[in-house]
């Protein structure tokens, strides 16, 4: 199970101490979601050679127009494990359920509610995964908090309709703001998501950063073909 986390400068902690962090809450690994000009495989790599989980290079993206977002994916994709993106528009939205190079589509519900069915189905075609945001149940009180708790609800219900591949975070800016699994899943299942569906965006992100690990390798040719030099 991963969790991910926006260190210092976007967030209040660095990578490292958040990393500390999951290890004690009985997380495998984070997800460091740096801005495209911190996004570095070494220094998450040296982070993870002095703790117990796994340190994972990734970015998140929000750019403001389908063009800028194309730019920036195609510029950070070589240099991170995972690539997130925070779409501000339904527009936005739309255009990155059809991104190949996208990993996870982190913020699915805008102020007029969650994303539409057709724009799940094409996350779902083309390998785009879905989070189920978790920190605004966390962040706000009253009755934004209620609203957003709704929405949630109805976005569980259509992810998995579709059985699209779905992701969970807090999406923490602190290692004190960091939760463990059990809360996590305690807290989705209080305002109505299945608890099945929960631990599986929890145990999704693994998977995915094996595979884009995978292909980044060397001797990688496709699924299950690898070139052997000796």
């Amino acid at each position: 199970m991963y969790e991910a986390v926006r260190p210092f400068p976007c967030g209040q902690s660095t990578a490292a101490r958040c990393a500390v962090r999951a290890d004690s809450l009985g997380f495998d690994g984070i997800v460091v979601l740096a801005s495209p000009e911190q996004a570095d495989r070494s220094w998450c790599a040296q982070i993870a050679g002095y703790v117990d989980v796994d340190v994972v290079a990734g970015t998140k993206l929000d750019e403001r127009d389908n063009g800028s977002l194309a730019r920036a994916i195609q510029t950070v994709r070589p240099m991170v494990d995972l690539v997130c993106v925070e779409a501000g528009s339904p527009d936005l939205r739309r255009f990155v359920s059809t991104r190949d190079r996208v990993d996870v589509l982190l913020d699915p519900i805008g102020e007029d509610g969650p994303i539409a069915h057709t724009v799940v189905k094409q996350a779902t075609t083309h390998g785009v995964m879905i989070a189920l945001d978790l920190q605004p149940l966390l962040t706000t009180r009253g009755a934004e908090r209620s609203v957003y708790a709704r929405h949630l609800r109805e976005l569980a219900r259509i992810l998995a309709h579709y059985d699209a591949p779905t992701v969970l975070t807090g999406r923490p800016t602190s290692h004190l703001a960091m939760r463990g699994p059990r809360e996590l899943i305690a807290l989705g299942t209080a305002v109505g998501i299945d608890a099945s569906l929960l631990t599986l965006g929890l145990e999704a992100w693994a998977p995915r950063v094996e595979r884009n690990r995978e292909i980044r390798d060397d001797s990688f040719i496709e699924p299950g073909v690898r070139r052997n030099d000796q």
